[in-house]
């Protein structure tokens, strides 16, 4: 902890420097953005300094709230990835940067090549990263049902134990949900019969989520692909027997080499027992599930999606409804889980509420759910720690955002117009 203390000292001015000057270029850009898709700038006006204040009281060394990551272990390997560049050395090799994490050390070693060892300049990166997903999502709300969120999305962001704690951080949870933030954006847009917009995003959902967290990304990949062909070749506008035809060859074709890319990203041959093994590794922490008796070692045996799909029914119980009441701790992170989970109920329930009173084209609300729910069948098979899963269930909340909303706001609308309707009512007639 000294040696953390004194590098941040040592650099500070540079770090402070640089991180205004990024404050500067991703307000003005966020603004123009915001400006152009015609969505509130109220989020960024609100999340951006509010993200950025809370990320430097837990990841400034100096701060007497801070708190010990991962996010130290990828700054070493990024300063380590700038100090050989500025000394001539070669490129660490590929194989050590994918698949896995090696877009995060890359960024975090861009930096530091220019301002040195980096602090704060990470966490207003991250800030900005997270804001421009609100403003994505924004964006993806007022496609979906014409409703522009403004207040109700600062507070849905703020509200987030995830998206607070781990958002403004030093790890690359920002960036992920970015990633999934652009695949909500492109499936929106087929709403508006977009679909050129629609590709094009979607291939930038792909880049992202493959740079940072290739195997969770590749499954939620597949999800906005497929779901995106289903509703441009299926079920689009411009409907055709050919179209439809072509459109289920090209879903089969990604159904059938899911596994061989799943391998891939993963670095190595995915079996019923690699999932298991996962699993209990997790299960030893102590924020682990209490208990999961479908999730078997006598199931490292059967084949993967057996696997998957009888661990994912048996955990499914505690990623939507835990921590239960017994397996709370004394420590931080059980309530802080808890209220993570009271917060994706809450989005549940305004989600349920919204496709009940929806109206017009309601293919991409389910698209949007269908891959929200292969994210959280995923997430249950392995993640047996309340710790991590919440972090990546948070992923899943991105894609509930948008419809939750506007069932939110509705409902709001519909409140408002009743209680006129007596407020007018109960005034006396004039003469």
């Amino acid at each position: 902890m000294p040696e953390l203390q004194q590098r941040f000292l040592d650099n500070l001015v540079s770090d402070v420097l640089s991180g205004s000057v990024l404050l500067l270029m991703s307000a003005y850009g966020l603004y123009r953005l915001a400006k152009s898709w015609k969505v509130s700038i109220l989020p960024l006006a609100v999340l951006l300094p509010s993200f950025i204040g809370v990320g430097l009281i837990l990841y400034v060394p100096l701060s007497p709230l801070y708190v010990r990551s991962d996010g130290e272990y990828y700054q070493s390997w990024g300063f380590s990835m700038a100090a050989a560049w500025l000394a001539g050395e070669p490129m660490v090799s590929p194989q050590a940067l994918w698949p896995g994490k090696g877009l995060w050390p890359l960024i975090i070693g861009g930096f530091t090549t220019i301002a040195g060892p980096i602090t704060i300049t990470l966490v207003v990166f991250n800030a900005f990263l997270l804001v421009l997903s609100a403003i994505l999502l924004q964006k993806a709300t007022l496609l979906l049902s014409g409703k522009l969120p403004r207040w109700s999305m600062v507070i849905v962001f703020l509200s987030s134990s995830p998206f607070l704690l781990w958002g403004p951080s030093l790890l690359r949870e920002a960036f992920f949900w970015l990633g999934v933030a652009l695949g909500v954006l492109a499936l929106s847009y087929t709403s508006a019969h977009r679909y050129r917009s629609a590709f094009l995003v979607v291939g930038l959902s792909t880049l992202v989520l493959l740079g940072i967290r290739p195997d969770a990304g590749m499954v939620l990949i597949y999800g906005f692909v497929s779901m995106l062909i289903f509703l441009c070749g299926i079920v689009g506008r411009k409907r055709s027997l050919l179209r439809a035809a072509a459109s289920c060859v090209v879903l089969l074709s990604l159904a059938l080499s899911f596994p061989t890319a799943f391998e891939f990203a993963r670095g190595g041959e995915v079996t019923g027992e690699s999932i298991v093994v996962s699993a209990d590794d997790l299960r030893n922490a102590n924020t682990a599930f209490s208990g999961s008796s479908w999730c078997a070692p006598e199931l490292s045996r059967e084949s993967l999606a057996t696997t998957v799909l009888s661990c994912a029914l048996g955990n499914l119980p505690f990623a939507f409804f835990g921590p239960f009441q017994w397996e709370y701790g004394q420590e931080p992170i059980w309530y802080l889980a808890g209220a993570s989970t009271l917060h994706f109920l809450i989005l549940c329930g305004f989600t349920s509420y919204h496709l009940v009173i929806s109206k017009g084209r309601r293919w991409p609300l389910l698209a949007l759910l269908a891959v929200g729910a292969a994210s959280m069948l995923m997430f249950s098979s392995i993640l047996t720690n309340y710790g991590i899963l919440i972090r990546f269930r948070a992923a899943t909340e991105i894609m509930l955002i948008p419809l939750a909303l506007s069932g939110a706001l509705e409902l709001l609308a519909r409140w408002k117009s009743s209680r006129e309707k007596l407020e007018s009512s109960a005034q006396p007639e004039s003469l």
